[in-house]
């Protein structure tokens, strides 16, 4: 199914029609024959419910997902010492040091690492099933161990799932409130005219557009020494409408978080050391952020760090 943009203005949109109805149904007495009042709070509790719905899915996968990542890290640990030891104590056997040699423990993924563990399994047993490569660590010991894995990749696909199958209620759902809220207000606006107090509060009321957040373009950023020895930097960047600026002082190796909140224009750093700085900044806007800027430096004289 195709997303909507935007869930939240969804419900946004659905609360402002449902609020909207509620007065209309008052005076003028007008109430959209295709859904009712109730009909209206229904959807909004719905809604809630599904989403909630969704979040506790997403953490339970999220829980069956640790849960699987954690054990297959010591799987992993387990595979590397059949290989790494098993390539030692085979080596004067050439069938098993073959054996040994072809195995692998460079997995990238979950998938890969369970074959990889699998595959060390079984050329453990084929050489020599009674042999312990350290204390404690038998055949069937690392069998366990796989077979749990593959029992918690299974729990974790069943959660997977569960939390796909609760997006897909929530957004089926929306889909089908939004469509009722975009006909809502054809009838609405079709019934009350711009330009009349009903048709007026309609359009001001009820948002019919959702604009994404613009891409933050990239940074212009400018620094000069005032005479009284702060620096003043001028920060600009399309679709920014705030920005993160960072400084690296004199003799410092890390940079340091001086705002993440200025606006547009001219920013002064004062009571800075004599020396060198350096300055830094990112354009963020409500949803997106930029790519971090190049480096800017001033130089603060001693003597115009004296006079602050």
């Amino acid at each position: 199914m195709k997303s909507i943009v935007s869930l939240q203005f969804v419900i946004t949109r659905m609360t402002s029609t449902r609020t909207m109805q509620t007065g209309l149904a008052a005076d003028p007495g007008w109430v959209w024959p295709e859904k009712s009042l109730d009909d209206w709070s229904t959807d909004e509790t719905e809604l809630a419910a599904l989403g909630k719905a969704q979040v506790e899915a997403l953490i339970d996968l999220q829980f069956a997902t640790g849960e699987w990542d954690d054990h297959l890290a010591r799987v992993t640990e387990h595979t590397r010492t059949v290989v790494g030891l098993g390539r030692i104590r085979f080596r004067k056997q050439p069938a098993a040091a073959a054996l040994f040699r072809s195995l692998r423990t460079n997995a990238k993924s979950r998938a890969t690492a369970l074959a990889q563990a699998q595959a060390a399994h079984d050329a453990w047993a084929e050489t020599d099933a009674a042999w312990t490569p350290d204390e404690g660590f038998t055949l069937a010991g690392f069998a366990t161990a796989i077979e749990t894995l593959g029992n918690l990749k299974t729990a974790h696909d069943r959660k997977e799932t569960a939390w796909k199958a609760a997006g897909h209620a929530l957004m089926s759902k929306a889909v089908a409130v939004d469509a009722d809220c975009v006909a809502w207000y054809a009838e609405a606006a079709r019934r009350f005219p711009a330009g009349t107090g009903k048709g007026d509060a309609i359009r001001e009321t009820v948002p019919t557009t959702y604009r994404r957040a613009r891409k933050v373009g990239a940074v212009t950023l400018s620094a000069t020494v005032a005479e009284d020895g702060a620096a003043r930097l001028e920060l600009a960047a399309a679709g920014a409408t705030k920005f993160a600026v960072w400084q690296r002082s004199v003799g410092a190796e890390a940079w340091q978080l001086v705002t993440d909140a200025a606006k547009p224009g001219r920013l002064e750093a004062r009571n800075l050391p004599p020396g060198p700085h350096e300055f830094k900044a990112q354009g963020r806007n409500a949803r997106r952020k930029g790519e971090m800027s190049a480096p800017v430096a001033v130089v603060i004289a001693a003597a115009a760090a004296g006079n602050q």
